[in-house]
């Protein structure tokens, strides 16, 4: 019945029922993603405290970024090139091999940085916890890079079902083992031994899927493959960036106040913006499927089919954003209350609602943010990113010493906002495909 009816909400204005199906799939896995986010803040705030919430999601935050370092921007060049070669299993071979190769040697080189320089990003975040965090989570770092490049294959391919049960699978394995760190009792920075266990085990699932279900092992044969390498390093080069600044720039707020604040108030602040997060997540979800559709228009050089789709994506992400939008301010209040904080963690409302805001605004935009990638400018995609990421630095730097965790919060909202103007622009600057509704009608020889 469920599926039914999610059908005419989506299937009727996408018109692709394997479309429709798939975006359900994903936001079920997204359903389990933030059900967990939600209960591993409480976990954390009740049987932790504020500075087990604080300290968690500040290596979290530093995790995610050195994450994209590691894996190099391959994850978009790995996508990009399944998604073109989907009817050439001897040429996926070439991709997967040659992907996995590069960031092998780029993760362990990334790995091992990090694990040198934790306690110097510790001291610069005022807290001793968190550099020895940082350096438990540093392997975990390498299995990353090696699952987004697996689950760009498995996005590529669009076995889009797949993709969203191993999304599930890494955050329950997160809760799973930061919930049995907390039953041992462990310090907050021996809870981050969480991340590497899940991205391993992560990775051997990932491994046995991609060499069962979409191509045998046999085929991942680095022969010819020289060119290839050098197409995946010139594409990662300019679109590594991108997926870096990305991560930093969701985790802005967070990092600079914690730099001016304490582990406690970076607490508060985190569980606003984690569930927040979690709401961003739905039209990243549709994201994830429209992808692939890209790159295939993209391939076929049929851009003109990319508006009239971005229409009826638009149309879909309406009720879905209005109603999400909804049961997060009505919900919010009634998990505040069973959480039981005392109180502290009241103020949180107002943050989540600035943040709710420009997530609300920014997700008619957000499924075509690889709209730049797709199309094969990496370059102008890391250039978009960089952008917003000074803006964003920018705005934090003024408004937090003013109105501390607000203004964090005021800051990556209207960030949200310019990130959704930027990408309309140029879509329509150098694709001259309109994401918004036209003004006047399209020309017959665009």
């Amino acid at each position: 019945m469920l599926q039914k009816t999610f059908y005419k909400l989506i299937g009727a204005h996408v018109g692709q029922q394997k479309f429709s199906n798939d975006i359900l799939w994903n936001l079920g896995s997204l359903g389990i993603l933030a059900s967990s986010g939600i209960l591993l803040n409480i976990l954390l705030a009740s049987f932790g405290g504020l500075r087990y919430l604080g300290v968690f999601n500040q290596i979290f935050a530093f995790y995610l970024i050195a994450s994209q370092l590691a894996v190099g921007g391959l994850q978009f060049s790995t996508l990009q090139k399944i998604s073109y070669a989907k009817d050439d299993p001897p040429q996926q071979g070439r991709v997967i091999s040659s992907a996995l190769l590069l960031v092998t040697v780029w993760g362990i080189a990334i790995s091992g940085i990090a694990y040198l320089v934790a306690p110097q990003i510790g001291h610069l975040l005022n807290s001793e916890d968190v550099g020895r965090g940082i350096r438990y989570i540093s392997p975990g770092l390498f299995f990353y890079g090696i699952n987004k490049v697996l689950l760009s294959v498995v996005n590529g391919s669009r076995h889009m079902r797949a993709y969203a049960i191993f999304q599930a699978a890494r955050y329950l394995n997160i809760l799973l083992w930061v919930s049995i760190g907390l039953f041992m009792l462990i310090s907050p920075a021996e809870i981050a031994l969480a991340l590497p266990i899940a991205e391993l085990i992560l990775c051997l699932g990932l491994l046995w899927y991609v060499a069962t279900a979409i191509l045998p092992l046999s085929q991942w044969k680095l022969i010819q493959t020289g060119a290839l390498l050098e197409e995946h390093l010139t594409f990662a080069y300019r679109g590594a960036a991108s997926g870096i600044l990305t991560e930093l720039n969701t985790k802005v707020d967070i990092l600079m106040l914690g730099a001016f604040s304490t582990d406690s108030v970076v607490g508060i602040y985190s569980f606003a913006a984690t569930l927040a997060e979690g709401i961003k997540q739905i039209p990243s979800v549709v994201r994830w499927n429209v992808d692939p559709i890209l790159g295939e228009s993209f391939s076929k050089k049929e851009t003109t089919e990319i508006e009239a789709f971005a229409e009826k994506v638009r149309k879909m992400m309406l009720p879905l954003m209005v109603g999400c939008s909804i049961l997060g301010l009505l919900g919010y209040p009634v998990l505040l209350y069973l959480i039981h904080s005392g109180g502290a963690l009241e103020r949180s409302f107002l943050y989540f609602a600035v943040l709710l805001g420009g997530v609300f605004m920014n997700s008619f935009i957000t499924p075509f943010t690889g709209l730049l990638l797709q199309g094969n400018r990496p370059g102008m995609h890391s250039l978009l990113i960089l952008t917003l990421l000074f803006s964003n630095i920018l705005f934090n730097l003024i408004l937090i010493p003013i109105l501390g965790a607000l203004g964090a919060a005021i800051a990556t909202s209207t960030t949200f906002l310019l990130e959704a103007i930027l990408i309309t622009l140029l879509a329509r600057h150098i694709f001259h495909i309109h994401l918004l509704p036209r003004c006047v009608a399209p020309s017959k020889t665009q």
